[in-house]
């Protein structure tokens, strides 16, 4: 926990305990006192990671959708592209892809852009990818600090989007500050 920055945590797993000699410490029985012991943690990862950061722009305020990103590394998004339209741009800066409408109204795009696992479903699960084989995305949203603390412009540019148009962004910011 930080005042500054909230609630992070990282996976972690006991690798060594010291083994408390509470005789050695002159501990008698109903005594007040304390005794300490010494916990070894290791993790098989460099970073911190904080609660998932989500926003939702709708018909009326994408146009200035952005965000900031809370960690010191390159965010990954996810997007929710819901509501009618007739086709729809998405990405951040230069790197942006073109989604076409979709063909049932009740469904929409389920994208992870991470490049470790990227994927695009349609809101019942359906796996896109063969459909949309050009949809890669190859940036990121930029650390913290890449542009002074300042929110990142997000490009989100439906064609004739209807009044239940949403789209819903979403990353897990990542730390490698210790505080």
């Amino acid at each position: 926990m930080s005042k500054e920055s909230g609630y992070w945590w990282l996976d972690v797993r006991a690798d060594n305990v010291s083994e408390a000699n509470y005789l050695g410490q002159n501990c008698k029985p109903g005594a007040v006192g304390e005794t300490g012991e010494l916990v070894q943690f290791v993790s098989d990862r460099s970073f911190w990671e904080r609660f998932d950061e989500e926003r939702v722009y709708d018909r009326d305020t994408y146009r200035t959708a952005a965000l900031r990103n809370l960690g010191d590394q390159p965010a990954w998004l996810r997007w929710t592209v819901t509501g009618g339209h007739d086709g729809v741009t998405i990405g951040v800066g230069d790197g942006t892809v073109d989604l076409p409408a979709q063909k049932t109204l009740d469904a929409g795009y389920v994208i992870d852009t991470d490049p470790l696992w990227p994927s695009i479903t349609d809101t019942t699960g359906t796996n896109l990818q063969a459909e949309l084989p050009a949809a890669y995305w190859d940036e990121p949203l930029p650390a913290r600090g890449m542009h002074r603390g300042n929110s990142v412009p997000l490009v989100i540019r439906p064609t004739n989007p209807r009044e239940n148009f949403r789209v819903e962004v979403a990353y897990t910011p990542r730390t490698e500050q210790a505080w």
